[in-house]
């Protein structure tokens, strides 16, 4: 924004909210910024990757909801067939 006195005065950009530091990073290829990825990926905790887990899972396997906003366990059942020679 402009002021009476002509200055620019542009507002704070606060890229920091929470626990997680949020930053922007400008990469000169696309494979620097994969290997940018790749390394913040081996230094999640155990409970970031299972975190990232979850939230694949739901992604994948959307299914509704149950009335008390939890989901309803996935059915597990494995099919075992043999073959037969002739």
């Amino acid at each position: 924004m402009i002021d009476d006195n002509g200055n620019i005065n542009e507002p704070e950009a606060k890229y920091e909210s929470g626990s997680p530091k949020k930053e922007i990073i400008i990469f000169n290829s696309f494979e620097e910024a994969e290997e940018y990825g790749l390394k913040k990926m081996a230094g999640h905790s155990h409970e970031e990757r299972l975190i990232n887990l979850e939230i694949l899972r739901r992604r994948s396997f959307n299914r509704p909801r149950l009335p008390d906003g939890s989901r309803p366990p996935l059915e597990r059942i494995i099919t075992i067939e043999y073959a037969t020679y002739k």
